[in-house]
């Protein structure tokens, strides 16, 4: 009877042990997962962006001519820049700090605001690409 009880409290041990830290991998993944796929769609937005405008300038050569109204800044300078930012917020260097996911809790805030701002600045990327469009289609009809 002793022998029983004891290998039934054993397998109850080993069972909340298992599930405790399969949960616990589980919510690690999950974390790791979350800043990955944010920092792979923001990226993948940036290059679909900058192919865009890269498009526009091609259909239109525009190299040479400014692209925006309110802005003193040529497509090729304009394209020059969101490459620039490109490079920085979408590094090797940091897509393997992501893909490690030995962030502290400091790091993991800062990532989770730089992220954030990312996707500012890929939505303010969108409205200036829908006022290329609009400008350069009207020139063009």
């Amino acid at each position: 009877m002793e022998l029983l009880l004891l290998t039934l409290i054993s397998a109850l041990v080993v069972i909340i042990v298992y599930v405790f830290f399969f949960r616990k991998s589980k919510e690690k993944r999950n974390k790791k997962s979350y800043y990955l796929k944010r920092f792979n769609r923001n990226k993948e937005q940036s290059i679909r962006h900058i192919k865009e405008v890269e498009a526009l300038v091609l259909l239109n050569d525009a190299e040479d001519k400014k692209a925006f109204s309110d802005r003193d800044i040529t497509f090729s300078e304009y394209l020059e820049k969101l490459r620039l930012k490109h490079e920085n917020d979408y590094s090797e260097s940091s897509y393997k700090i992501l893909k490690r996911n030995k962030l502290s809790q400091s790091q993991k805030q800062e990532y989770t605001k730089k992220l954030i701002e990312q996707s500012e600045d890929l939505y303010l990327m969108e409205v200036d690409l829908n006022v290329l469009n609009k400008t350069w289609n009207k020139l063009v009809s």
